[in-house]
């Protein structure tokens, strides 16, 4: 099981640098058609977390689980506001107000995971979430650069 999800996630880190998300070095492979970068970083990752304990990795697990969640409700709520004419192929029967009622249980219970982590899960959380959007940064600035300088080509 263990080597399955370790190969998932080399194949769809190889995936992503093939689109352009991650560095072209991950989209190479070996001879055997392995992606050899993502099995490398991949079994980095593993080693590093195996310094901790489940409990604090479950607890790190959840706490970045439950701030996806405020992120994704917040994102549904400012969409169905800015965005509420366009046509979609499922719809829910509620108003702004109503989706948001909706959201509050599930919200208390995410307040409640996010407030019972510990100062550790909170750093490594601020931490990856920081590496996160500063590498998305850069490569919002990398595909900007490429379109001035094709642009400039063009003309």
């Amino acid at each position: 099981l263990f080597q399955a999800e370790l190969s998932s996630d080399a194949f769809r880190l190889m995936g992503m640098a093939e689109r352009g998300y991650l560095p072209k070095i991950f989209a190479e492979r070996s001879k055997h058609g392995t992606p050899t970068y993502g099995l490398l970083l991949g079994t980095v990752v593993v080693v590093c977390m195996t310094i901790t304990d489940l409990e604090s990795l479950i607890e790190m697990l959840n706490f970045n689980y439950s701030l996806s969640l405020v992120v994704e409700y917040c994102a549904f709520l400012k969409l169905r506001v800015s965005h509420d004419h366009l046509e979609r192929p499922y719809r829910i029967p509620l108003g702004t107000l109503g989706c948001f009622i909706l959201f509050i249980p599930s919200l208390v219970g995410i307040l409640f995971v996010i407030f019972l982590a510990s100062y550790k899960t909170l750093l490594c959380s601020l931490a990856a979430n920081t590496v996160g959007l500063v590498l998305f940064d850069l490569r919002q600035r990398e595909r900007c650069r490429a379109r001035t300088s094709q642009c400039k080509r063009e003309l």
